[in-house]
């Protein structure tokens, strides 16, 4: 729990002191932005809820308390990242990705953006029976989809957006180069090898690209919600022990 906390004041410090803050306050989120972002910020505004509405009904989960979404312009790297504990928040770089990014191929960056980061705050806050009774007593560290192998973290949430936005990596031809590549030199990745960053290309893309492809598969041949089941179910269970009968 201490390192959490450390990791949020360092995230904190990080920014300009001299930043003037706002909120914008939806039904669900605050949003909160830097000068310069009033613009984006309405933008994200207005696309939030009905990301929310859609991705909620998807993984059937509807957090307890408000999630925290901060913009802020300070890269020119298209990225963002959620986090469940010690509440749920997503930050948002909101430069848009560059033509040679695996993130290029959208046609909206707010919604595309929002309903991946949204996706792993649903997915790992859904707790049930013994996470749910944990968490009364210890508070939010208790969670077992927050400690998913990064590939399901991030492949679930990779095959939402390519599910529930026209864009979405899964269509990428980028992906599609990478996955013919390993097809045609035999040379698929070693599981290990999709949580950590390799040196070789594509190298941290593994955990989103064959992530993805992985849960499309599995959804094509045994059905369209197996993983909104096995969020529930995982979510109710011992970490680390994989409930797969169960689902």
């Amino acid at each position: 729990m201490l390192a959490v906390l450390v990791a949020f004041v360092a995230s904190a410090a990080s920014f300009d002191p001299q930043m003037t803050w706002r909120t914008i306050r939806t039904e669900h989120f605050d949003i909160t932005f830097h000068q310069g972002l009033e613009h984006v910020a309405d933008e994200f505004a207005r696309e939030v809820e009905p990301v929310y509405a859609t991705m909620s009904a998807e993984v059937r989960w509807e957090p307890r308390a408000r999630t925290q979404v901060v913009l802020v312009d300070r890269t020119d790297d298209a990225n963002g990242y959620a986090s469940v504990v010690p509440y749920n928040a997503i930050v948002i770089f909101v430069t848009a990705p560059q033509e040679n990014s695996s993130l290029s191929f959208y046609e909206d960056w707010s919604s595309a953006i929002l309903t991946h980061e949204l996706t792993h705050v649903l997915h790992m806050d859904a707790n049930h029976g013994i996470v749910r009774a944990a968490r009364a007593v210890v508070g939010r560290v208790a969670t077992t989809n927050d400690v998913s192998p990064l590939w399901m973290i991030e492949g679930f949430a990779t095959f939402q957006e390519t599910r529930h936005t026209t864009g979405g990596r899964g269509r990428t031809p980028y992906v599609d180069m990478v996955k013919r590549a390993s097809v045609l030199e035999d040379a698929f990745p070693p599981l290990g090898d999709l949580d950590g960053l390799q040196p070789k290309p594509p190298s941290g893309n593994l955990r989103y690209l064959f992530g993805q492809d992985f849960m499309q598969f599995v959804a094509d041949t045994t059905g369209e919600d197996v993983w909104t089941k096995w969020v529930h179910t995982y979510g109710s269970w011992v970490p680390f022990w994989l409930p797969t009968k169960r689902v």
